[in-house]
């Protein structure tokens, strides 16, 4: 965040309660004070970043009071010219936090942006096409990959993290079976599938603008574990209804 100044200002009066940023979509949310602060002299411009990270897509303040002193000791005002009228509801939050009208030296409202845009609109495109089926014949011979779960005794997997050398497969980790006890789970099977890729062929996501969505470049085989639950089955006056999901977790 950048705040420019007419004159010096005491860095040991930018506090959590002389400059923060305030959420606005929630009431109940706390100020976030500025932190890593810059002082450039020559411009009369501080630069600083919030405490932590602010929420996207959302609606901010950033509030600067005449808590904040100059390098004499006095309180700041407001900059000379026209002042626009402070928004009624963010008056009553800063009010909340025992500010008045005239506490306030500057006000800019904002919208923070989305780190996740590109990945959303990649979810909708996958979710927009026909599901691939799921191939349970992993097992070498090409056998079904689909074992009851009171017939498994332990599952180890082991992590490809390299392309080669000794090196490419991480330490092999035991799956917490008591973490998936027979009588809630019912089978573990393992599948693949085709997905759409969005990757090129040095793997990485080619850049595009915010507005416009990544496009599929191709396809890709992905391995999934999945998860069976038992079915719970209602009796009722006809034929029974039973339902069950299926958690899955995958890998490239």
């Amino acid at each position: 965040m950048t705040l420019a100044f007419t004159g010096r200002v005491a860095l040991d009066s930018i506090t959590r309660s002389s400059v923060f940023v305030l959420p606005l979509g929630n009431d109940a949310s706390e100020p976030v004070g500025l932190s890593r602060l810059v002082w450039d002299p020559e411009g009369r411009t501080l630069y600083a970043m919030p405490e932590r990270v602010l929420r996207q897509s959302q609606l901010h303040a950033l509030v600067v009071t005449s808590r904040v002193r100059d390098d004499q000791g006095r309180p700041i005002r407001p900059a000379k010219g026209p002042i626009a009228a402070v928004d009624a509801r963010l008056v009553k939050r800063l009010g909340a936090l025992g500010l008045s009208p005239g506490d306030i030296v500057a006000v800019s409202v904002f919208t923070t942006r989305s780190v996740t845009a590109g990945l959303e609109q990649m979810r909708a495109q996958i979710e927009a096409r026909p599901a691939s089926p799921v191939d349970f014949t992993l097992t070498p011979g090409g056998a079904r990959s689909v074992f009851p779960r009171a017939a498994l005794e332990s599952v180890v997997f082991t992590r490809q993290i390299a392309t080669g050398g000794p090196e490419r497969f991480a330490k092999p980790a035991p799956l917490e079976l008591d973490l998936a006890p027979p009588a809630e789970v019912a089978t573990i099977a393992l599948g693949s599938f085709d997905s759409a890729s969005f990757l090129t062929g040095s793997r990485h996501i080619p850049r595009a603008p915010s507005s416009q969505a990544p496009a599929i470049l191709g396809h890709e085989r992905v391995q999934a574990v999945f998860s069976f639950p038992r079915a719970r089955c209602r009796p009722r006056a006809g034929p029974s209804s039973c339902s069950a999901t299926a958690l899955a977790t995958t890998r490239t």
